[in-house]
């Protein structure tokens, strides 16, 4: 029997023909999910589609002034209505029903528009599914499961693995060791993460996995030097870069950080003059809170071209900080700072100054076994070799770094 979802955390493990009887079992259902565990929001998931029914996905973490600034209170999720008898006989009908989906059936989830309210977006299943590649020879395939399933990277992986009958083994929650021994107990062969997750999680796992055959990373800049570092741990892997955003789904992909826009969206993927990556509105999902200007989407995203085709992604306009008058790209001066030996990982963010505007701080970890006044010694004569206004004022050894939820740093400014 083929596993569909382990949870070595909360001690769940459901075979495809588990799942069946589950869905089958259910007689009511939440059109509005607001849930901690995993499972329960991919099941949501399923009984929606199978039912034709509406849904709406709400990150755990909504705070209640967010859920009341979105128009919920905080028992939405407790609300259900009923459900009638999916009468799916095995996975193979599950996943044939899945395909027939009506063209007209969306669900609806929240991502951070540029004041950072969460903005509402519905998206068909055509277009949540637009990436997923279906074929008897991805049979075998055992993904790790390392995002926030009510987020579109992990709906992505979540579709990719069901509609090929796929495992799914949960490690987004584990420390490091507990993911080495999750990945080797379960053979697994897929692993899709943001950087940020890659960094601080799959970076330091114990062993050598050859059983994983694909790294996919997603979601913010991924640097060629996290990539040499995972093959050590990885060296079976090939790489996939992915760039996507909730509006309008999966758009690009590499195999490291550069790309190039594809021949078929060439009319509605462009870049403007001041190197932001737009998406024409026929691309979008439903209900973008955030108006095109001119038929075209402005995602945020900054790029630089390496030719007249290629170009790579350098951050978001709203990571850029004012040091001065100088306009300074943090992950630049963090890409500075990793390079400095015993480094593990950095977050460089900035500070309100009365005399420039802004400062910059940098909060970095140190491998194990490092000391911090070495690596904040290093870290310091490296910062030095950088323009004045590059310069981290303040650098502080931690013992974690903040990421959010989605497995992204966070670099707030610091009031």
């Amino acid at each position: 029997m083929t596993h569909f979802w382990i949870d070595d955390q909360r001690d769940v493990q459901f075979t495809y023909e588990d799942l069946v009887a589950e869905l089958d079992r259910r007689d009511e259902r939440h059109p509005v999910v607001y849930d901690e565990d995993p499972f329960e929001v991919l099941i949501e998931i399923l009984l929606a589609i199978l039912e034709n029914g509406e849904l709406t996905l709400l990150d755990a973490e909504f705070s209640a002034a967010t859920l009341d600034s979105l128009g919920y209170d905080s028992d939405v999720g407790s609300r259900t209505e009923p459900s009638p008898d999916v009468d799916i006989d095995d996975a193979e009908e599950l996943v044939s029903r899945l395909e027939a989906t009506d063209d007209e059936w969306s669900l609806a989830l929240y991502t951070s528009g540029t004041t950072g309210t969460p903005d509402r977006v519905s998206q068909t299943f055509d277009g949540l599914t637009r990436s997923v590649k279906r074929d008897e020879r991805f049979g075998d395939h055992v993904w790790a499961f390392a995002y926030n399933p009510t987020h579109f990277a992990g709906l992505q992986v979540f579709f990719q693995a069901v509609l090929n009958r796929n495992p799914m083994v949960y490690v987004f929650e584990q420390p490091p060791e507990r993911i080495g021994d999750l990945l080797a107990d379960h053979g697994v062969t897929h692993v899709s993460a943001t950087p940020t997750f890659y960094r601080l999680r799959l970076q330091r796992v114990p062993d050598t996995y050859d059983s994983v055959v694909r790294l996919t990373s997603g979601g913010e800049k991924f640097e060629p030097s996290l990539r040499d570092s995972l093959r050590e741990s990885f060296p079976n892997a090939q790489f996939r870069n992915v760039y996507a955003i909730t509006e309008a789904g999966s758009l690009l992909e590499s195999a490291g950080e550069e790309f190039q826009i594809p021949d078929e969206l060439s009319q509605q993927v462009a870049i403007t003059d001041d190197d932001e990556l737009i998406v024409h509105e026929s691309l979008l999902g439903e209900s973008v809170c955030e108006e095109p200007d001119d038929e075209w989407f402005h995602t945020g995203d900054l790029v630089e071209f390496v030719d007249d085709e290629t170009f790579r992604f350098v951050g978001r306009k709203s990571d850029f900080v004012n040091v001065g008058g100088y306009r300074v790209n943090p992950h630049e001066v963090e890409a500075d700072i990793t390079s400095v030996d015993g480094v593990d990982a950095a977050v460089v963010k900035a500070r309100d100054s009365s005399v420039t505007g802004n400062i910059l701080v940098a909060e970095v970890r140190a491998e194990a076994g490092v000391s911090a006044d070495v690596v904040k010694s290093g870290v310091n004569d490296a910062v030095d070799q950088l323009a004045p206004w590059k310069r981290p004022r303040v650098v502080d050894v931690v013992d974690t770094l903040d990421q959010s939820r989605s497995g992204k740093r966070i670099r707030r400014a610091e009031r």
